[in-house]
């Protein structure tokens, strides 16, 4: 059973609208309950558990998947529009 931790600290950080639509986009499509809960799963997994931040490799394989999401996303609420017409 896991065992979990009393979330005590706040962390908080301002971002651009287009910034928290992008947020909540792949919040939603990552199953998160909230970009909230999404930005501390992200954060979290940012560095492993020694504090070590993932190789530059893996961090731009990363960038480069979250673009095609965007881009999917984008592409998916055209063809939406377009269908709704």
């Amino acid at each position: 059973m896991p065992v979990f931790r009393k979330r005590d600290r706040i962390v908080s950080f301002r971002v651009s609208q287009d910034e928290y639509d992008v947020l909540q986009r792949v919040s939603a499509l990552q199953g998160a309950h909230s970009v909230s809960d999404y930005a501390r799963w992200v954060a979290c997994r940012i560095v492993d558990d020694d504090g070590h931040p993932p190789p530059p490799a893996l961090l731009a394989q990363v960038g480069d998947l979250q673009d095609r999401v965007e881009e999917l996303t984008r592409q998916v609420e055209r063809l939406t529009q377009l269908v709704g017409r």
